[in-house]
Order: structure tokens, then C-alpha cells, then sequence
């Protein structure tokens, strides 16, 4: 059992472990655990820091996970091994760098970075050393763009934005061309996850202190899944 806050979980592309922050010894600190059917075991802390470390995100091989931590002032991505080894910082900018999400093929990591003025999404490409090389903007609305998450061919970004009024999930070419809005309510929806080969996503809706996760086609098309008390579900990530 984990006892405290527990932010961003994500499943290993193996579906062995799940990678997540947590606050387990007082400090926000990056985790990964074991899956099985009798339950998680083999609980790993991964990073160990005074600063705050979260978003873990797995690559699509296993083998590194990305993290946001604060560690050098603000809020930038790093890389790690899956095992917390050579922790490596990737991005370098006052303003805050968020929500790392790793591309299928490995070699791209759409991410959150207010470097513009509010919340916009960019990509960030990896060299074969496993060093950024070039950043690009991928969204430029006027509002905040949010939670970035690939589809499974890598050619397209759902995220979550407030360009409408309140937050809705889009989704976007992977330049971010031709975005579509795919929900539309009152409440916030965000956080979203695309089902594995397919064009359906699980986000999040929040509204008066209740979380909904919710299945929907591209076309707006839901299904509620699960209610729970509380403001933040993440539904976690599968590709």
C-alpha cells in the first residue's frame, strides 16, 4: 500500500510497473512499482532530491523515464534510467518546463513550457546520444494548452486547453496543425490518454469537487466510466 499524495502515474510499456510521484518520505520524489495480479510490489524510489521531482514518463523502450523537477531553480525536464541511474537535464529556460510525454518511436517528447508567456505545447527532439537537439512550438493559442499525449502511430497530440472558455480536450497533428475540439461542457476535461491502436481517449472531468473519467470517440461520443471525490484522477497513460 502507498500512503501519501500520489501525482502522475504511467504505465511502463511492458505493463510491469507504474512510474509515479509521491510524497512517501515528506519529499516529492519520482517511484516505480512492480505490477502483478496479486498486486504492486517491489516498491523503487527513483529520485532522490531536496527539490520537488514528478511526471515521470516513460520511453517507449523502457529503458529512460523523463521527469520534471526544480532542482536548479525551476521547473525543468530531466532524463533518468528506469532504475533512477544518470539523472540528465534536458531543457534549460526560465519559465517552467511540464508535462513530458515521450513519442512512440523514441525520439521526440511533447512538453508543457510557459516560455511564451502562458501554457503552450512543444516538442523536443532527442539525439542518438539521448540529448535534446531542438525545441519546437506546437501550439500557439492564446490561452493555456495543456497535458499533451500521443496517439500510438505518433502522428497525432491530444491535449487539454482553455482556448473556449474553460479546459476541453483537443486533438492535433503532431505539428499542431488542424486541431479539432472534442469535447464540450461546462466542467473542466483534461489529462488526456489514448486506448491503445485506437482513436478513443480516457481524460478527466472535473466539476464541483467530482471527478469523472470519461471513454470518448473523436467525435464526442462518451461514456462514463468511474466517479470518484476528489480534484485530481490522472488517468494513467497506455500507448
Amino acid at each position: 500500500m502507498v500512503a501519501g499524495e500520489v501525482l502522475n502515474p504511467t504505465w511502463s510499456p511492458d505493463k510491469a510497473r507504474v512510474a509515479f510521484a509521491a510524497t512517501l518520505e515528506g519529499n516529492l520524489e519520482v517511484y516505480s512499482t512492480e505490477i502483478g495480479r496479486s498486486g504492486s510490489g517491489n516498491l523503487s524510489r527513483l529520485t532522490n532530491h531536496p527539490a520537488r521531482d514528478e511526471w515521470p514518463s516513460w520511453s517507449p523502450d523502457g529503458r529512460r523515464i523523463a521527469f520534471v523537477s526544480d532542482r536548479d531553480g525551476n521547473a525543468e525536464l530531466y532524463v533518468m534510467g528506469a532504475d533512477g541511474s544518470n539523472p540528465t537535464r534536458l531543457t534549460n529556460h526560465p519559465a517552467r518546463d511540464t508535462s513530458p510525454a515521450w513519442s512512440p518511436d523514441g525520439r521526440t517528447i511533447a512538453f508543457v513550457s510557459e516560455r511564451d508567456g502562458r501554457p503552450q505545447i512543444y516538442t523536443l527532439e532527442i539525439d542518438d546520444s539521448g540529448l535534446a537537439s531542438r525545441t519546437i512550438r506546437v501550439t500557439t493559442s492564446k490561452d493555456a494548452d495543456v497535458t499533451p499525449a500521443w496517439s500510438s502511430d505518433g502522428r497525432r497530440i491530444a491535449f487539454a486547453s482553455s482556448r473556449d472558455g474553460n479546459l476541453e480536450v483537443y486533438v492535433a497533428n503532431a505539428d499542431g496543425s488542424d486541431p479539432i475540439r472534442v469535447t464540450g461542457n461546462l466542467a473542466n476535461d483534461w489529462s488526456p490518454a489514448w486506448l491503445r491502436e485506437s482513436d478513443l481517449l480516457v481524460f478527466q472531468r472535473t466539476r464541483n469537487g467530482q471527478v469523472v473519467i470519461i471513454l470518448t470517440t473523436l467525435n464526442g461520443q462518451e461514456t462514463p466510466l468511474i466517479t470518484l471525490d476528489g480534484s485530481s484522477a490522472w488517468p494513467a497513460t497506455q500507448r
